[in-house]
C-alpha cells in the first residue's frame, strides 16, 4: 500500500501517513511480539520497561511510505513511526499484563490474521514462481488487440447513470430497446420514475473497459446507443465524437508485459490452488457433512474475500464497464495496463 504525501502538507501528512501504516500491520506486529522478542531482531532504536524496538520494526514500516520522499522527510516519517511503535508497545504491554491476548476471542482473531498471513504469503511465493512474458507474447497480445493501440479510439459520449440495477430494470430495459436517442431514453426513464442527470462530453478510453469488451466498443460510431454497467452503475451513452488515438509497440510493450505477467502469476497461482485441493484430503464434518466436494479453487467466489486472491498485482479495473449489456458478468482486467496505455498520449 503506497500513501500519497502532498508537498505543501508535510508534517501533518507524514504523521497522519505513518498513524496510518501503524495500523495496517497492528495485526502481523501483534503476532511478531507475541512470539518473539523483538530485542532479538536487530539494532534498539527506544525501549519501553523491559521490551526494546528494533530498527528492523521502523524498517519494515517505513517500507510502506510513498517512493520519493525527500531524505528529510524521510527522516521525520521514521521518527513518527518510532512514537507510534512504542505507544503501540504500551498497549502491548497492557494487554499482556492484563491477559487481554489469552482471551479466546482475541486468539481466534490472533490466529486467524495467521493463517491468512502465511496463506498470502505462499500466494506470493507461487505467483513469483510464474514466468517472465517473451517478447512473442507480448507482441501476439499487442496484434491480437489492435483496438487497443495500433487502432486505439477515444470515444466521448453523453451518459446517462442509474446509481444501482431499478426494481423494474427488466420493463425498463425492453422500453429502451428500440430507442436511438439519448433523449427518448430519458422519456423512458421519466415514464418509468427514474431521474437521472445527463453528463456531456464524457470520454472513454478503450483501455478503461474490460478486455473483451474493447472490440464492442471500437464499432461505435457517432449517434450508437450504448447500454452498459460500470461497477454497481448503469450507464446509457450516446456517442458524440471519435478520435483515433494510436499507441506504438515499443510504447505499449512494457505495460503490455506487466500485464501479462500479472495474468500469469494468476493462472500459476489458480492451477496450484486446484493442485493442491485435489490432492488433499478434504472431508465435510458435523453440520457440512452432507455437502460435497467442491471444484478446486470454488473458495475463491464465495463470501467476501478470497482466500486465494491477488494482494497487489490483480487490482481492480480503472472502469468496470462490461460489454452492451447491463446483466453481463465483468470480465478481467489490469489497472497497470489502463494507466500506462492511457499516459501514452
Amino acid at each position: 500500500m503506497k500513501i500519497r504525501l502532498p508537498s505543501d502538507q508535510a508534517s501533518h501528512g507524514v504523521k497522519r501517513a505513518t498513524l496510518l501504516l501503524v495500523t495496517i500491520a497492528t495485526a502481523s506486529t501483534l503476532l511478531a511480539c507475541s512470539n518473539a522478542d523483538s530485542s532479538k531482531a536487530g539494532q534498539a532504536v527506544a525501549k519501553v520497561n523491559d521490551r526494546e524496538i528494533s530498527v528492523h520494526q521502523v524498517d519494515f514500516m517505513a517500507q510502506r511510505l510513498p517512493q520519493g520522499l525527500p531524505t528529510e522527510r524521510i527522516t521525520e516519517a521514521r521518527q513518527v513511526i518510532v512514537d507510534r511503535l512504542i505507544e503501540q508497545e504500551t498497549l502491548l504491554q497492557y494487554a499482556t499484563t492484563n491477559k487481554i491476548d489469552r482471551d479466546a476471542k482475541v486468539m481466534q482473531q490472533l490466529d486467524s490474521a495467521r493463517r491468512d498471513i502465511l496463506a498470502r504469503a505462499a500466494i506470493d511465493q507461487i505467483g513469483a514462481q510464474s514466468s517472465k512474458p517473451t517478447d512473442d507474447e507480448i507482441r501476439k497480445f499487442y496484434d491480437e488487440n489492435l483496438d487497443l493501440f495500433a487502432k486505439r479510439r477515444v470515444i466521448k459520449f453523453d451518459e446517462i447513470s442509474l446509481p444501482g440495477l431499478p426494481p423494474n430494470w427488466q420493463k425498463v430495459e425492453k422500453e429502451l430497446a428500440p430507442v436511438r436517442t439519448l433523449a427518448e431514453a430519458n422519456a423512458v426513464l421519466r415514464a418509468n420514475g427514474i431521474e437521472a442527470p445527463t453528463v456531456r462530453g464524457y470520454s472513454r478510453a478503450p483501455e478503461s473497459l474490460p478486455l473483451q469488451a474493447v472490440p464492442v466498443f471500437a464499432k461505435k460510431r457517432v449517434g450508437d446507443l450504448v447500454i452498459w454497467r460500470q461497477g454497481q452503475q448503469i450507464v446509457i451513452g450516446q456517442v458524440t465524437e471519435t478520435k483515433d488515438m494510436p499507441v506504438e509497440l515499443d510504447k505499449a510493450q512494457p505495460f503490455i508485459e506487466q500485464f501479462l505477467a500479472t495474468r500469469k502469476r494468476q493462472e500459476a497461482i489458480a492451477a496450484e490452488v486446484k493442485r493442491l485441493n485435489d490432492s488433499a484430503k478434504i472431508a465435510y464434518l458435523g453440520e457440512f457433512a452432507d455437502r460435497k466436494p467442491r471444484e478446486a479453487g470454488a473458495a475463491q467466489s464465495d463470501a467476501g474475500q478470497p482466500l486465494a486472491a491477488e494482494t497487489k498485482d490483480n487490482a481492480a479495473p480503472a472502469a468496470a464497464a462490461t460489454s452492451p449489456s447491463p446483466g453481463d458478468a465483468n470480465p478481467i482486467n489490469d489497472k497497470a495496463l489502463a494507466k500506462g496505455v492511457a499516459g501514452l498520449k
